[in-house]
């Protein structure tokens, strides 16, 4: 008999029935995206585009709109949420690197943290992808060590299905909610599922039926309980360490194992923008005050249309019946938090014609998305927290931005006194 986990995928919208049966393969997917330049609206609305290059407002805020499905439950510890790099930083710490250094004195005011319930450090969905981009198994290893130690595997929901729920309640606020609601999705979660959104329940299965109940009139409910708890945890730091040698890795491979599924996804993310570029060059006035209006007509067109066909069809109601002229497009797209967040990481990136567009790109952008406005505290790199805080975002979302090892110890310790 075999570990297997039973799982119902919810990623992006959808619900099917799906089976994974390799404890190791970690799936990711992502919404498949398509190149826009401007987007126009015809039949019962407006004709014309939704944006000009000459109208006002672009870069005003507007009222965000949060979504009363996702629930973050009785105030766990702080959600401090470290960006890969500082991951490794810490992980280099703790195994004494050199290149570590820097990072030995806020690692003990993380792990005082964590062991006296003050802060929790949780993993997204990119960080299981970037850390299996890692081709040293022992890097890895050391890395998945305390991300274990300090996460202790809690995860944050699924970027997608937090923009679901962020575009549904946006739509709730226009035309009511639909006749039946859909059932709260939890903040934090736990394990590698959570975070691209499986619901996952793990058993134990023989060649031809889930066999859980069998084991546990043998072994005795107490010890069938132990046995899974154990079995689950060796199974998520599996999937976050990855394969420890090249003929493990193999073998993995052979049953289905595609650790840069994902990559390839955020590449072509990634290809979109850089084609976005060619297309701003040839008309650059829409890189002046209207660009955040080209980003948030993309962020509309490429990563929620599918889901906003289906909330629509769930009302009975098209876009132009609900967002009827300019003003309301621009507020409806801007007032999901997530959104807000991606469209002002992109619109600065595409004001620079150097940015370099690649999946390391898309994860930053994705992990910032989701971790800022749910987290309490975001420590990134030098150039998401210039872009963040110039936009006003922590202020505005009440996160505390930081981008360095000595800003986090101390923050964390002003917590702590």
């Amino acid at each position: 008999m075999v570990y297997e986990t039973e799982a119902r995928h919810e990623v992006g919208g959808l619900d099917r029935d799906v089976v994974v049966s390799q404890i190791r393969p970690f799936v990711a997917t992502s919404f498949v995206a398509a190149i826009v330049h401007s987007w126009s609206v015809t039949g019962d609305a407006f004709d014309g585009p939704i944006f000009s290059p000459h109208a006002s407002g672009a870069e005003d805020a507007v009222p965000l709109i949060w979504p009363t499905r996702l629930v973050r439950g009785t105030p766990p510890p702080l959600l401090v949420y470290l960006d890969q790099n500082h991951w490794i930083g810490l992980a280099k710490a703790s195994v004494g690197h050199p290149d570590g250094g820097r990072y030995v004195e806020v690692l003990a005011a993380c792990r005082r943290a964590k062991r006296e319930s003050a802060a929790l450090f949780p993993l997204s969905g990119t960080h299981y992808m970037e850390t299996i981009k890692i081709s040293d198994p022992s890097r890895r290893a050391n890395l998945a060590l305390i991300m274990e130690e300090l996460s202790g595997f809690a995860t944050l929901a699924s970027r997608s299905v937090v923009m679901r729920l962020e575009l549904e309640e946006s739509l709730n606020q226009i035309t009511g909610p639909p006749s039946i609601n859909g059932p709260t999705v939890p903040l934090l979660g736990w394990g590698v599922h959570h975070s691209v959104g499986f619901k996952a329940n793990m058993g134990v299965f023989d060649s031809s039926d889930n066999a859980s109940d069998e084991v546990r009139v043998l072994l005795g409910g107490a010890r069938a309980d132990e046995l899974l708890t154990k079995a689950r945890w060796e199974v998520e730091r599996a999937m976050l360490r990855g394969p420890a040698t090249q003929d493990e890795e193999t073998r993995l491979r052979a049953v289905g194992w595609l650790p840069d599924a994902a990559v390839r996804t955020a590449q072509k993310r990634a290809e979109q923008e850089a084609h976005q570029v060619g297309v701003l060059d040839q008309d650059p006035i829409w890189r002046g005050p209207r660009l955040r209006d080209v980003i948030s007509a993309r962020e509309l067109m490429i990563e929620l249309d599918s889901a906003l066909q289906r909330s629509l069809a769930a009302r009975g109601r098209t876009f132009g019946s609900v967002i009827r002229e300019p003003a309301a497009a621009r507020k409806f797209t801007r007032s999901m938090p997530s959104t807000e967040v991606a469209i002002e990481m992109k619109t600065q990136r595409h004001r620079n014609v150097n940015t370099v567009w690649d999946s390391n790109t898309i994860f930053d952008i994705d992990a910032m998305a989701l971790a800022v406005p749910y987290c309490d505290a975001v420590v990134t790199e030098r150039h998401a927290h210039d872009t963040l805080s110039r936009a006003d975002l922590g202020e505005r979302m009440e996160t505390e931005l930081m981008c360095t090892p000595e800003a986090l110890r101390e923050w964390l310790l002003s917590q702590m006194s």
